[in-house]
């Protein structure tokens, strides 16, 4: 069986992706159909933010957790959500989508937080390092830098406090290259701990890495059988 973890949209095996940017040409892709037919191997495909989701559940930061949402901050911002042990699916494609909720007035969670919109930032203001160069001018007193970051902090923690009031996840990990900067998640469990009760969170680090979405789609084939 071979188990795939995708980026972008997946509805039975077919991949759209959420981001034409990043993966031009990824609309309506059957890659379960495609890979089936290359391997001869029975595929299961999930988004890779799901996968991870679930492995972080079952095997890293979310052992023991009845429910939990897994966020990735890397290139973008993807989500999954585990209740009661379970991982959200819709027939659709559609849940979770968590770098599409509304944190201002014309923006995204991803294009306020996300690592490409962090990197385009700093590029503007000089620089080429990316998310990382911005969180180190920032931790160097940069005023500008620390404003943007800080942007970058809320428009998350506000998407954290709205999940948990809807569905009463208390414990959020976080997982990505931007996600897992010790700093930024510093910045987030500060933020965090300034909200209304109602909207707190517990903020964890992902324990898995790079492999918590392999483990995952791993995970989801074999109980699919």
């Amino acid at each position: 069986h071979l188990a795939v973890a995708a980026t972008g949209r997946v509805r039975r095996g077919v991949v759209s992706a959420l981001n034409l940017e990043t993966m031009p040409g990824w609309t309506g892709i059957d890659l379960r159909a495609e890979l089936a037919e290359q391997t001869g191997l029975p595929v299961t495909v999930l988004n890779d933010a799901d996968a991870a989701a679930l492995g972080e559940a079952r095997l890293g930061a979310g052992r023991g957790l009845a429910a939990m949402m897994f966020v990735t901050v890397s290139t973008g911002v993807g989500a999954g959500l585990v209740l009661g042990g379970q991982l959200l699916q819709s027939a659709s494609g559609v849940h979770a989508d968590f770098g599409y909720l509304r944190a201002e007035t014309g923006q995204t969670t991803e294009s306020l937080a996300g690592g490409r919109a962090l990197e385009q930032w700093t590029r503007q203001q000089g620089g080429s390092g990316g998310a990382a160069q911005l969180i180190g001018w920032a931790l160097d007193g940069n005023a500008a830098a620390a404003e943007r970051l800080e942007r970058a902090v809320w428009a998350l923690v506000r998407g954290f406090g709205e999940v948990r009031v809807l569905t009463g996840i208390e414990d959020v990990v976080i997982g990505g290259g931007v996600g897992l900067n010790p700093e930024f998640i510093r910045r987030l469990q500060d933020c965090v701990q300034k909200q209304p009760e109602l909207y707190r969170v517990q903020v964890r680090p992902a324990q898995l890495g790079a492999d918590a979405g392999l483990y995952g789609a791993a995970l989801f084939a074999e109980q699919k059988g």
